[in-house]
């Protein structure tokens, strides 16, 4: 069982909906629920976000990227303007941020260590 599978089907239990019921709500068959939790079919990217939003959830959440339900993970462009303030194009942190994709945390994190570098000096 893929963990999205396993995330939908539990995020549907909590909130109280049969798959019939889920299905309703995005214009679904409840075999397409079915198969969704059964790991046979994913979403495509827009439901994936319709579901997200509708439990709250990060998609990176339904896919198994993190296991924080409201982690913000950080990737590509996103790079909070703190950091690139910090100069981490010339550190390379910029690049491993976009590489990897890291947690809200993760980046406040680097940003505090930085500036404790810095004042060390």
């Amino acid at each position: 069982m893929s963990k999205f599978s396993e995330r939908i089907k539990e995020l549907r239990i909590k909130n109280d909906l049969t798959q019939e019921e889920l299905g309703r709500r995005f214009l679904l068959n409840k075999s397409s629920v079915s198969r969704y939790e059964r790991g046979q079919q994913v979403p495509e990217v827009d439901m994936l976000t319709k579901l997200a939003d509708y439990f709250g959830v990060t998609t990176d959440y339904l896919l198994g990227r993190t296991d924080d339900p409201g982690a913000y993970v950080i990737s590509g462009d996103e790079i909070p303007k703190e950091l690139k303030d910090l100069g981490v194009e010339e550190l390379g942190v910029e690049a491993e941020v976009k590489k990897h994709g890291l947690s809200k945390e993760d980046i406040e994190e680097i940003i505090e260590f930085i500036r404790f570098k810095g004042q060390k000096k």
